[in-house]
Parts: C-alpha cells; sequence; structure tokens
C-alpha cells in the first residue's frame, strides 16, 4: 500500500474510533441518572438494584431482590428506595421508606413457618370461625362447616402464611379466604419469635345480629364429668353457654376447669355458696352467698381474675333485697327443661328423648332455657338439642351475649326475650 493511501486509511480509522468512542460516551451520559450518583446506603453491606429511573437497595436474599425489583417497576422517575432493620426477638423487620416491609433473620433469610403446633390449630380454627362468621359468609354457619374446622380436622396443608404488622395472615385456598391471627397469641404455636409478649388466650367470639339465637344456661355445677361434656360440645360448634357455679364445688381441679371452660368461650355466672334461698337472708348474708364464688375465679387462693357478670338466685327466688346486695345481674329463665324432675321418672334414653322434645317444643328465639349440668342425661340431651339447633340455623348464645344484643343492661334481672 502507498503511503499516501496508508495516511488516508489511518486518518480515517481514527476518526472511526473517535466517532465510536464519542457516541459511547454520549449513550453513557445519557443512561446515567445524576440524580443517583454519590447515594450511599444506610448499610454498608446492602445491595443494589437500579433502572434508568429507579434506585433500590436491599439485604442479600431472593426475597430482597425481589422486593426491590417490585419496588422499582413500580417506581416514579428519581425515586430511591433505602430500608431500615428494626429488630423484633430473632428477627429485623425490613422496612422501606414507602410503607415496604417483611421480616428475615440475623442472616437475611425470609421469614418461614414451616410448622404449626397444636395449639396453633386450636387458634386457627377459633379464629377463622370467628373471622368468617364476622363477614357475614353464610357457609361459616353451617354444621358441616364447623365440623371440618374442628381443631383436628381443620386443613391446614396448603396454607400460605405472612406476617403483616402485628398479625400472622394465613391464607385458605380452601375457602379463597385470607385470616388475620395476632401475633401475640400465634408466634410460639407458629415457633417464631418476634418479640411480642405471649397473652393468655381466649376464644374469640362474634354473635350475628342477622341471625336465630338460643341461650343456653346450666345450674348446680361444675361436674367435671358432665359439664365437660357438654363445654366440648359447645366448643365444637362454636356455641356458648352460661354456668351459674357453686362455691362449695369450687375445688382447685373444678377451679382450673373453669378456667379451661372460659378460654373456649363459655360464660361463667354465681349459683351462690350454698344454693340456699336468698330471701330468707339478710343483705350482707346475700352479698356473701353471691360473691364468694365471684371471688373464688377472680381474686381467691386459685382464682384468675375472671370476672363475673351474672348470678342465678337458688329456685329463681329474688326480691328487691337481692337486687340490692350486689351488681351482678339476676339470671331467670322463661323455658324449664325440667330435666332434674325427668331423671327420676324415666330410664336414660327415655328420659333424654324427653327433655329434648321438651325443649324444642317449648323454646323460641331469644329464649333462656335452664338446664342442670350435674346429671349425666341432662348432659347428652344438651348435646342432641346442640346439634339440632345449629342445624336449624341458630346461634347458641351465652347469657351476656342475648343480653347485648337485645341491647339490655343495667338492671336488675333477666329472664329471656
Amino acid at each position: 500500500m502507498a503511503n499516501n493511501d496508508k495516511k488516508k486509511f489511518l486518518k480515517f480509522a481514527l476518526k472511526q474510533t473517535i466517532v465510536f468512542f464519542v457516541t459511547a460516551a454520549v449513550v453513557f451520559l445519557l443512561q446515567v441518572n445524576w440524580h443517583f450518583l454519590g447515594v450511599k446506603p444506610a448499610h454498608d453491606d446492602a445491595y443494589k438494584y437500579q433502572t434508568r429511573a429507579c434506585l433500590a437497595f436491599y439485604p442479600k436474599s431472593e426475597k430482597g431482590r425481589s422486593v426491590a425489583k417490585d419496588l422499582c417497576e413500580n417506581a416514579e422517575k428519581n425515586s430511591i428506595f433505602d430500608y431500615a432493620l428494626i429488630p423484633y426477638g430473632d428477627y429485623y423487620l425490613v422496612q422501606y421508606n414507602d410503607g415496604t416491609n417483611y421480616y428475615v433473620d440475623y442472616d437475611y433469610n425470609e421469614l418461614e413457618i414451616k410448622e404449626i403446633s397444636e395449639k396453633g390449630r386450636v387458634i386457627i380454627s377459633d379464629y377463622l370461625r370467628y373471622s368468617m362468621k364476622k363477614d357475614e359468609i353464610d357457609k361459616a354457619y353451617t354444621y358441616e362447616f364447623l365440623m371440618e374446622t374442628k381443631p383436628e380436622n381443620i386443613d391446614i396443608s396448603n396454607c400460605k402464611y405472612e406476617v403483616v404488622g402485628k398479625d400472622l395472615k394465613i391464607y385458605f385456598p380452601k375457602y379463597d379466604y385470607d385470616l388475620l391471627i395476632p401475633l401475640k397469641y400465634m408466634q410460639e404455636a407458629a415457633n417464631i419469635n418476634l418479640g411480642y409478649e405471649n397473652e393468655l388466650y381466649v376464644k374469640p367470639r362474634y354473635v350475628s345480629e342477622n341471625r336465630k339465637m338460643i341461650c343456653f344456661t346450666f345450674d348446680d355445677g361444675p361436674n367435671i364429668k358432665t359439664s365437660s361434656k357438654i363445654v366440648d360440645k359447645l366448643y365444637e360448634l362454636d356455641s356458648s353457654g352460661t354456668f351459674f357455679v357453686l362455691g362449695n364445688r369450687l375445688s382447685q381441679n373444678v377451679i382450673e376447669f373453669c378456667r379451661d371452660s372460659i378460654e373456649k368461650g363459655m360464660e361463667y355466672g354465681s349459683h351462690t355458696q350454698s344454693h340456699t334461698s336468698l330471701t330468707k337472708l339478710s343483705e350482707s348474708q346475700i352479698y356473701n352467698e353471691i360473691m364468694t364464688p365471684y371471688h373464688d375465679l377472680y381474686d381467691g387462693e386459685y382464682g384468675f381474675g375472671y370476672m363475673m357478670k351474672v348470678f342465678r338466685p337458688p329456685y329463681g327466688n329474688r326480691n328487691s333485697t337481692v337486687d340490692n346486695a350486689t351488681f351482678l345481674t339476676a339470671i331467670l329463665w322463661n323455658v324449664d327443661s325440667l330435666d332434674w324432675k325427668y331423671r327420676t321418672m324415666y330410664d336414660h334414653d327415655e328420659c333424654v328423648d324427653v327433655i329434648f322434645n321438651k325443649v324444642v317444643k317449648e323454646t323460641d328465639e331469644n329464649d333462656v332455657v335452664l338446664f342442670h349440668d350435674i346429671y349425666e342425661t341432662s348432659a347428652d340431651a344438651v348435646c342432641e338439642l346442640i346439634e339440632y339447633y345449629v342445624k336449624e340455623g341458630y346461634q347458641i348464645v351465652n347469657v351476656s351475649e342475648l343480653m347485648a344484643y337485645l341491647n339490655i343492661e343495667n338492671v336488675s334481672h333477666f329472664s329471656g326475650r
């Protein structure tokens, strides 16, 4: 190649190289978002996800990168996302300035719930029933639903879990339903520690104003053998009742039984200390008779802080002196099952049938029905009645729930509708 041609080629090549680098520099400068230059994360070990319009920092993990990518996909121009790490028990809350958050352990692995304890299944069962009823989902009031959501039957195998604020969110594909349960009840059951103080669990109760209800009440107990049968059936079908206890029955193990029953949603009231007719006593004697069982459950030697709202005078005997002796409301009844009488007149099976038929024949909405939870025949009849009324679309409620529904308060006595 002649020298002249060689010079022309080199000149042309140099020109092309300059054009290339100038073009590349322009493209680079156009792509650089000068708004992000010099921006540093709050955490030195943070990773960076960046687009032309967005910069997001994240702790190293697949979850972190996914969250950062989602933030940038929906971001406005020149958006910058950084996070804070807030300690919660054995975890960090990764919290972004736009409110996005999730939990990771101290190695930045996403919080996972792999196993639920038996107690957790109970709580999930309780809250699923409560929450779906509160949302007035008709299915939640059916006998079939209540049976399939018993703690031992409930299917949580395909559920998805997520911590949302102070709650554990559980998604049930079977019902296409999101359930929220306070972490103060569920963190131990889910084998996670987010630093919440574990509180005494009490079953949540919801009573719908749009559905029929009936009130079952029980006198003269507890008798753990028969009372537990009634409590278990009421709990099984998400129902409640009011149990009027005799103070002379409240030994340590019986008080522990009362506590377990209250945790299952039952209500307790006083039936006096010794089943004495109160109208024959002085006001101070009446007070002691009524309030001794109250204090046994509230602040007695084995008490647990439970505050009764109601009492039932033995034989239904009351007058103005009885009404004025205590702040508790006297609860009477408008349907008497006569279970105490029939048990001496018939054999077991016939007695159960007689009690069942009498109650069904005489009882209507918002009635207060009287039973005694100390007899085997009464317990068996009540269990059949609980199933019957649930299948008929009734809510079986305690006295306080019925009074609240009827807007009855600050009264000396109540006997139903």
